[in-house]
């Protein structure tokens, strides 16, 4: 990365004897799994038997061509839940057929060479590695990167003191980022201190106007992101707001062609219980990427509730409706889906729900 290191030099040397890192002898992650492995994996997996006929159901519905990249978001609940078993956690998402983890990286986890977290995060990122699975910081969520875009330097700072301490099999591939100028609005209980604009759905629409300023400072942030972060990559998870008022002509910045000139990929925040609602809030992201990208458009749907920001909201989720409804719903968006260029898979909001949904097999809804 550019211009983040030099003030991490002397608290490394702190690092260093406990990484043991040697670069020279690392084994490179290897290149997919044999039979062999296949059943390595289930060992460590310890699913029961009809939880892993749930399993395979979800990964064959979730790859009905080769080039699908499904991803997976992991939050300190799931963490918490591993703790001493990261490689257990680590085969149950190999199993299913991710080939992305979204992870929740804090910085007291980052930092913190000595911590549990660290060391678990070290783990469990060389196991996915050694199966060519990427693991993504959850960064770059912070409101007040719209008041100080400086803020950008702590995040991918904390995130380069990490890699520059581990082996390079244990080190973290990018950044997705989760910006949302949506929320940043007036009426907040804890609006934003500084901030000298706010969104508004029914008056800030407009060429030039509140919600497009805040837009284009999105746009902004991410740039310099990925300039800093280089090479390694960069994504960002989206609302399904921006585009259809883009093509509508009431804003100018927020397309998801605007998106993908700063980000590796954008991943829609199609969060809804009813399949027809998750694929017309990403159709208009899809159609604008098809134009010039390819593989670069996901599909987020959400498989937990009680989650942070739904406000016990049950509409937002699959979970309520069942497992055949879930394999009913991603069975047509994937049908759908692959006749666009730019579709590049789904991902899921978040793991802990869908063990849920994995291991309840009495639901048979």
């Amino acid at each position: 990365m550019k211009h983040i290191g030099t003030y991490f030099f002397l608290f490394l040397l702190l690092f260093v004897t406990s990484c043991g890192a040697n670069e020279e002898t690392e084994e490179k992650p290897g290149k997919g799994s044999s039979v062999t492995d296949n059943q390595i994996l289930i060992e460590q997996a310890d699913f029961t038997s009809s939880t892993m006929e749930r399993v395979k159901q979800f990964q064959a519905t979730t790859h009905p061509t080769n080039s699908s990249r499904n991803g997976i978001y992991v939050y300190s609940k799931t963490i918490d839940k591993y703790l001493d078993a990261p490689e257990k956690l680590a085969a149950r998402i190999i199993l299913s057929g991710f080939s992305e983890v979204y992870l929740s990286t804090p910085k007291s986890t980052l930092c913190t060479i000595q911590s549990a977290n660290f060391q678990w995060m070290r783990t469990f990122i060389s196991f996915l590695h050694t199966y060519n699975i990427q693991v993504f910081a959850l960064l770059l969520s912070n409101p007040r990167l719209y008041t100080n875009q400086d803020l950008l330097f702590e995040d991918l700072g904390n995130l380069e003191l990490y890699n520059q301490t581990v082996h390079n099999s244990e080190k973290l591939d990018g950044v997705m980022a989760d910006l949302e100028p949506h929320t940043l609005k007036s009426e907040n209980e804890q609006a934003l201190e500084g901030l000298d604009i706010y969104w508004d759905s029914n008056n800030h629409y407009g060429i030039g106007k509140e919600n497009d300023q805040l837009l284009k400072r999105t746009l902004n942030i991410l740039q310099r992101a990925s300039f800093e972060l280089s090479p390694l990559k960069l994504k960002e998870s989206v609302s399904f707001l921006y585009q259809p008022k883009y093509d509508e002509g009431r804003l100018s910045y927020g397309s998801t062609t605007q998106f993908l000139q700063q980000c590796e990929s954008v991943h829609v925040m199609a969060y809804y219980n009813r399949a027809e609602v998750i694929w017309n809030r990403s159709l208009p992201l899809l159609e604008d990427a098809n134009k010039l990208y390819k593989n670069a458009v996901s599909v987020c749907v959400k498989v937990s509730v009680n989650t942070y920001g739904d406000e016990g909201n049950e509409n937002t989720s699959l979970q309520p409706k069942g497992w055949k409804y879930l394999i009913e719903t991603l069975s047509d968006i994937y049908a759908r889906g692959n006749q666009h260029p730019s579709f590049r898979g789904m991902d899921f909001f978040e793991y802990d729900g869908l063990e849920i949904m994995l291991e309840n097999t009495l639901d048979t809804f």
